[in-house]
């Protein structure tokens, strides 16, 4: 567990089978089936962040880790721990998106499935 957040990741064990990935902590099945856990502050997380939490522990499953979570630090480490650090993925989807939705060029947004915040995005 990470000290003072309650938050614990697991590379394993392998799931004997889908059932057993839904009472037991594991990351893949026999077949090769993914599992992604979500602690209980999922239900208070928005919409974006839903789907960059996605992001980010799925990218697990293709080998990065976490070196850092923080944009400032990412954009300084060296090329190699940039592709092996899950929350640079999950910042790159975030930004296709809002650029594709008008975010990165507008005040506000109007007109599309996702709102960038209660204010300017």
């Amino acid at each position: 567990a990470t000290e003072g957040t309650g938050y614990e990741e697991t590379e394993g064990p392998a799931c004997v089978d889908e059932a057993q990935a839904r009472e037991e902590r594991c990351g893949v099945d026999q077949e090769g089936n993914l599992f992604v856990y979500l602690c209980s502050w999922w239900d208070e997380f928005d919409e974006a962040t839903k789907v960059g939490t996605l992001v980010h522990e799925a990218c697990h499953h293709a080998g990065p880790s976490d070196i850092s979570y923080s944009e400032s630090v990412m954009k300084d480490l060296a090329q190699a721990d940039q592709l092996d650090n899950a929350a640079n993925y999950e910042n790159f989807l975030q930004d296709v998106v809002l650029s594709a939705w008008g975010c990165a060029d507008n005040d506000f947004v109007t007109g599309v499935p996702y709102t960038c915040s209660s204010g300017p995005c």
